[in-house]
């Protein structure tokens, strides 16, 4: 038997995996009319259409577990990309696989049936795309650090989490991963910028505060809350393009944050 690009395969093999493509935030839908994808993933050849992903291998997996070991950490890359470029969240939830066992017995044609659990009631639909989200560029990785950096991005927009907090938590995670000193070279980030994101955390704010400033302290405005949301934004991705290696990333300055 051929795999997906013309090598032979012995039994048994993963012939595909399936997952179903997810929109979390009921506000954001994907038209029906969506034009289907295609994308190359490491050792996988992938299709998104009607809201389901099927990707095809080329390389030998005898089993569903050492295949998605192989995948999925394109699709957190995908998914992680696709919310910092676009603050949308996706995900994508593994169906099940079609593993081959045994060579097929003439006449008999082995199908794969997949069900997926979606939940009934009407969603108010306020953005409608027209695309699915591109496949990863490669620009982004979600490592481990990114993963923490997302969830904390996530708990300030659902409003779980004042922004001052997170964007103290923010700057000494960059600084204790990269090093304080090093951080804005490794970052390619002015010290300028880090620096100006730590002192406002500092400071207090009557609703957002993260906690009481000194006596005669300058409080937070809305607009210095405005600032550190973005600024914690785009933190964010530039660390996920830092974790990937991306080449030649442009300097951020304070300017960069408007």
């Amino acid at each position: 038997m051929l795999l997906e690009g013309g090598k032979l395969a012995t039994f048994p093999y993963v012939e595909t995996l399936t997952y179903s493509f997810e929109l979390p935030d009921e506000s954001y839908r994907i038209a029906p009319e969506a034009k289907a994808i295609d994308a190359t993933l490491g050792d996988f050849i992938c299709r998104l259409d009607q809201r389901q992903l099927t990707c095809r291998p080329t390389a030998q997996f005898a089993s569903a577990r050492s295949a998605q070991a192989a995948l999925d950490p394109h699709l957190r890359d995908w998914e992680a990309e696709f919310e910092l470029r676009q603050s949308q969240q996706i995900r994508f939830q593994f169906l099940g696989a079609h593993v081959v066992t045994e060579p097929p017995k003439p006449g008999v044609h082995q199908l794969s049936a997949y069900a997926v659990a979606r939940s009934a009631g009407a969603a108010a639909i306020l953005i409608t795309a027209a695309a699915y989200p591109p496949p990863p560029s490669g620009r982004i990785r979600n490592t481990p650090l990114v993963e923490r950096m997302r969830a904390r991005l996530s708990d300030v927009r659902q409003g779980r989490e004042k922004v001052p907090g997170a964007a103290y938590w923010l700057v000494t995670e960059l600084e204790q991963h990269f090093g304080q000193a090093a951080a804005p070279a490794a970052m390619n980030v002015s010290a300028a910028l880090l620096k100006r994101l730590r002192k406002l955390s500092s400071q207090e704010h009557a609703r957002q505060g993260r906690k009481a400033g000194p006596p005669g302290g300058q409080p937070l405005t809305d607009a210095d809350l405005q600032w550190l949301r973005r600024a914690i934004e785009i933190l964010v991705l530039r660390a996920a393009e830092t974790e990937a290696g991306a080449p030649d990333p442009p300097l951020l300055t304070l300017a960069d944050v408007r």
